[in-house]
């Protein structure tokens, strides 16, 4: 099996919070949410330190939406939308007396706008003065597109018992919200504390937009550490501080045991198939069983069938979100086009990427599937007989061995700085090109 590596871009000189890609589609429509289990490191532990974190970028700001919540009708953390206002805090009906009707922050957004919103618990504590006042302490914070926006009393979140999961895109159970009349400006925003009506139900106020780089630190993110890493992919693997990431469309988490675990969206959206009964075309409404194209806004997951008459080619730019190719199946990406794939890859048939075309997969899972992937990469016609090109692999180091890839006969060079002094040395057409090394080579005929 072939493995793709995928790609990460990096943008700089940028004066507004944006996330290297759309990370990951909640469709409203189709009831999109995660649903994060019960642990012991997340929704099962008392909250004193504790980081929460994510891009998002609403479709609409009027209806309330809720972004996260974890916890319930007890004691809860979360972030919602309603009435063009982003709104973040946390209340604790039952661990301690007197208890924390909620301390909440909220801040005008716009639709349509990539915005990075961060809630810190910073050493907070049960409370110790009776009745408990908003300058009581600083010990919950929140940061918008990295700036501190305000700080103000915040309290212990559990200690006599546990709180409901952590869920991601929707409101599943009774929820206290902030009900004062006047909220009240400080610091870069406005702020309600120690009010708050109940709101019965569940499986509502679904979310609808992109979000990117949700995360759960268990300790309080500095500034710098905020606004610096942001747009940064960290995974769990990488930080043992991190209980719980969003890439793509896969939330990777700590259980009980500290041990990482993967759950996708709950509720996903119906894949489209393309049966290929008219041409290649990808937009003929005709070639997509129902006559349904899958929209590029919406990353939709996509399936390409085995037997259809005719196999589909990638003109232009188009985005999925999962993509299988089934066995006997082809998928090709003409020269100078792009296929980008949200979320995951699999191929138990080919995918062909024609000269110059782009395979973009954003998910920092490989690839998977038994299937083939033909790269053709055509070289320079040069004015003089041997001329060197310089060539690196686009796949992983065991597919690419230089007498597979270049059938006709090459001289190949590498550069080898461990000599003194350093030179280009000759490499056997059996060696397999390294992934991230550049190599000279030419055809040995001219």
């Amino acid at each position: 099996m072939k493995q793709l590596y995928n790609l990460v871009y990096l943008f700089g000189m940028l004066s507004f919070a944006q996330p290297p890609n759309d990370g990951f589609y909640n469709n409203s429509l189709e009831d999109d949410h995660f649903k994060i289990p019960n642990s012991n490191n997340i929704n099962h532990a008392t909250i004193n330190s504790r980081t929460y974190e994510t891009y998002f970028k609403a479709t609409s700001t009027v209806a309330r939406q809720v972004i996260f919540m974890e916890g319930g009708n007890d004691r809860a953390i979360f972030a919602y939308i309603e009435g063009d206002y982003l709104i973040v805090g946390a209340h604790n009906k039952n661990d301690y007396t007197p208890e924390w009707d909620g301390t909440f922050f909220r801040k005008q957004i716009a639709p349509d706008t990539w915005y990075h919103v961060a809630l810190v618990f910073d050493n907070a504590q049960p409370p110790v003065n009776d009745p408990i006042g908003v300058s009581d302490n600083t010990n919950l914070k929140w940061y918008l597109d990295g700036i501190l926006q305000d700080e103000k009393a915040g309290f212990q979140i559990g200690g006599t018992g546990d709180h409901d999961e952590l869920l991601i895109g929707f409101k599943d159970k009774r929820l206290w919200f902030p009900n004062c009349g006047i909220w009240t400006s400080a610091g870069l925003s406005e702020y309600c504390f120690n009010s708050t009506i109940n709101d019965n139900g569940g499986n509502e106020y679904y979310f609808d937009g992109y979000l990117y780089g949700f995360r759960i630190w268990n300790y309080a993110r500095s500034a710098t550490q905020i606004n610096d890493n942001k747009s940064k992919l960290i995974l769990p693997t990488e930080d043992i501080t991190l209980l719980a990431v969003l890439d793509g469309d896969t939330i990777t988490y700590q259980d009980d045991n500290s041990l990482l675990q993967d759950e996708d969206n709950a509720n996903p959206t119906t894949t489209k198939e393309w049966e290929g009964n008219d041409s290649v075309d990808w937009t003929n409404t005709l070639n997509w069983k129902n006559g349904l194209v899958p929209d590029d806004s919406k990353q939709e997951p996509v399936l390409i069938k085995n037997g259809s008459t005719f196999y589909p080619e990638i003109s232009g730019t188009v985005i999925v979100g999962d993509i299988e190719v089934q066995a006997g199946a082809n998928l090709t990406i003409k020269s100078d086009q792009t296929l980008e794939v949200a979320y995951d890859v699999l191929n138990d048939g080919n995918f062909t990427i024609e000269n110059n075309a782009s395979l973009f997969i954003r998910e920092s899972k490989n690839v998977t599937g038994i299937g083939s992937y033909s790269i053709e990469r055509i070289t320079p016609d040069y004015p003089q007989d041997y001329f060197y090109s310089i060539w690196s692999t686009p796949v992983t180091e065991v597919d690419s061995e230089l007498g597979t890839i270049f059938t006709d006969d090459i001289d190949a060079f590498k550069y080898d700085a461990s000599q003194n002094p350093s030179a280009y040395v000759s490499v056997p057409k059996t060696e397999a090109m390294e992934v991230g090394r550049g190599y000279f080579i030419r055809s040995s005929t001219g």
